[in-house]
């Protein structure tokens, strides 16, 4: 039986590991299946994660946790994966694979390279949810749901160090979950998601940071409607998982931030000048309603492109866990971590 080792109880975490137990109820597919074990510094975590069925048992301490485990997954922000990746690299077993589902890809490499054995493969992971789900950030675990990962982008970003079995094995993980596995390099994954997710947040969190600090914000909370609302979403995560995404993608963010503060100043030249007629406001508003559209309407571009996981014939959940551990080979393969 095949033992994965849960490492963080939150809402990413939880929800990979119902999604998991769900995809290996049916023990006569899964051939044996397997045993998730779940670590986490905070106890009630621990145990909401048992009560929900999240994990089929609970560790008292990390080496307990990665102790012959043969797949180990570590969910939390960059900073506490890579202090997971320190405290766990002695005690993990030749062959043993290891991802993460942090939102910064780049830095999480560097630290797999510091702290794994030459014989452990680090495969970085990050499931994006899709659109259209409901994510309540705030509840960690309590709002964790299987469904989360139907028809989620799951990026990976494979070491190079990484072996073609290991790649196989979590991309096995991610199909068995109902997710899209997107293989892509670890740099250009943080570029991309500085524009989409963190750069997003710190604008969200900069605008309540200022209409908070107003003089009037006791009649501006007031005043406010389902618009603020929407636009307060963004900094529902915890702040110490945007903080870590800002500070492990500087460079990405400082290019973004760039472009919009050359936006917004070409927007409050226009404000400024009494004679302007507003053009590129004008303009600026029509062409993002009309990338808006384009958006909700075309999200996924990419069939038939390197990186799209259209794939016909994909193995059902029991038999991807049947093939964990055993050369298997998909019709893409990813790109090598630059």
């Amino acid at each position: 039986m095949l033992k994965v080792a849960l490492l963080g109880l939150g809402l990413v975490g939880g929800s990979l590991g119902l999604a998991l137990q769900d995809a290996m109820r049916d023990k006569e597919a899964s051939g044996g299946g397997f045993q998730i074990v779940g670590y986490d510094e905070d106890r009630q975590a621990q145990r909401e994660a048992r009560l929900r069925g999240v994990i089929d048992r609970a560790a008292d301490r990390l080496e307990e946790a990665v102790q012959d485990a043969g797949l180990i997954v570590i969910d939390g922000p960059a900073h506490q994966v890579g202090e997971m990746l320190r405290l766990v690299g002695p005690h993990l077993e030749p062959g043993a694979i290891v991802t993460d589902t942090a939102n910064t890809k780049a830095q999480t490499l560097r630290w797999a390279k510091d702290f794994l054995p030459s014989e452990v493969s680090f495969i970085g992971g990050h499931p994006i949810f899709a659109p259209e789900k409901e994510v309540d950030w705030d509840v960690g675990i309590k709002g964790a749901r299987p469904e989360l990962l139907q028809n989620a982008i799951y990026c990976l970003c494979p070491a190079r160090s990484a072996t073609d079995q290991a790649i196989e094995t979590i991309s096995g993980m991610v199909h068995m979950v109902g997710a899209n596995a997107y293989f892509l390099d670890a740099l250009e994954h943080d570029g991309l998601l500085a524009g989409t997710s963190h750069l997003p947040h710190l604008l969200a969190a900069a605008m309540m940071y200022t209409t908070a600090s107003s003089a009037s914000w006791r009649d501006l909370k007031l005043l406010t409607d389902p618009f603020f609302r929407h636009l307060n979403w963004m900094i529902t995560p915890p702040a110490a998982a945007l903080h870590q995404a800002a500070l492990t993608n500087r460079q990405s963010l400082l290019s973004w931030l760039d472009r919009v503060v050359g936006v917004l100043q070409q927007v409050r030249q226009e404000l400024s000048d009494d004679h302007s007629d507003g053009r590129f406001i004008l303009d600026m508003l029509e062409e993002a309603q009309a990338a808006r559209r384009d958006w909700i309407q075309n999200r996924d571009e990419r069939e038939g492109e390197a990186g799209s996981d259209s794939m016909a014939g994909v193995e059902t959940p029991g038999q991807q866990m049947l093939h964990m551990f055993v050369p298997r080979f998909f019709q893409r393969k990813p790109p090598e971590e630059e």
